[in-house]
């Protein structure tokens, strides 16, 4: 059985999955298994971090320069990173400024990430339990 929240399939058609890293080991660890489990195919990461990670870190681990697209969100938390943050990051890691969206609301960025994403593609909302959760609430009856 599977924890929820934790690589959890929420839809398809872009296939969408939330995972709550912790750290960077559990965002290597999710990269891995998205290559271990997941055809290879666009991907959009829908990020969310909150204070105590180091964004570039955090990006890096979750493969961010082999995203198709970024969408920076802020965590629901007063302890969450403002989005633009982990923009900066990832600008500074070498992400086109094309490919990253700035969102800062967790639901108005996961709704934009799937109307973006292509139905072969995949949007895999993670960084902190505070953006897999709302999304969670929003993706899941």
């Amino acid at each position: 059985m599977r924890t929820p929240g934790r690589l959890e399939v929420v839809g398809h058609q872009p296939l969408v999955l939330l995972d709550g890293v912790k750290n960077v080991a559990g965002a290597h660890a999710l990269r891995a298994a998205l290559a271990d489990e997941f055809a290879d195919s666009p991907r959009t990461l829908v990020v969310g971090l909150m204070r105590e990670k180091e964004p570039h870190e955090m990006l890096e681990a979750l493969g961010v320069l082999d995203a198709a697209r970024l969408v920076c969100c802020r965590p629901d938390s007063l302890r969450g990173h403002d989005a633009e943050v982990v923009a900066d990051a990832a600008y500074d890691l070498g992400v086109d400024r094309s490919a990253v969206d700035v969102i800062d609301d967790v639901r108005e960025a996961v709704a934009f990430a799937i109307d973006v994403t292509p139905a072969d593609g995949q949007v895999v909302v993670t960084g902190s339990l505070y953006v897999v959760s709302p999304a969670r609430a929003l993706l899941v009856d």
